[in-house]
């Protein structure tokens, strides 16, 4: 989810004629705006939901904290 990263990718998606070959996953919830920039440009865009058992409830909070860390690491889009 990296704004920077995702601009670059566009533009060589655009220089490259690569729209049909490329899509961009990312995880629902995250950077919604960006999600629809990138449908607004008629990119392919693949939403990912991590689904859990009740049992597991920890290893989801676990998964949710590391992204949450990822997209407020220096240079993401939550920093």
């Amino acid at each position: 989810h990296n704004i920077f990263d995702i601009c670059f990718a566009i533009e060589l998606v655009e220089e490259f004629k690569l729209h049909q070959q490329v899509d961009f996953e990312m995880l629902e919830g995250l950077a919604e705006n960006l999600i629809v920039l990138l449908k607004d440009q008629q990119l392919n865009v693949l939403l990912y939901t991590p689904i859990i058992e009740n049992n597991k409830f920890l290893n989801g909070v676990a998964y949710l904290v590391r992204r949450f860390d990822e997209a407020t690491a220096p240079g993401n889009y939550l920093r």
